[in-house]
């Protein structure tokens, strides 16, 4: 938590500044980095793209493969047109 803290500005801003394609996919059952995460990319970049795997938490490519998978694929297909 103390990383947010300090780093958290500098995060933000290159969420914001990239120009490449981002998607969030994220377990919401993750205490640190699951809901509050969502939420937070949600209020800071325009057009969020994200994908909320229910009833998972911090370790989605474990606890879900298929489901991130899933995310990533529909992702990159609509990005390599």
């Amino acid at each position: 938590m103390e990383e947010r803290g300090r780093h958290g500005e500098r995060w933000v801003k290159a969420l914001l500044q990239t120009r490449v394609p981002i998607r969030l996919v994220n377990g919401p059952e993750d205490p640190v980095s699951g809901a509050s995460i969502v939420k937070r990319f949600r209020e800071f970049v325009p057009n969020p793209d994200v994908v909320v795997l229910d009833g998972i938490g911090h370790f989605p490519q474990l606890e879900d493969p298929v489901g991130v998978m899933e995310a990533y694929f529909a992702f990159s297909n609509q990005i390599v047109r």
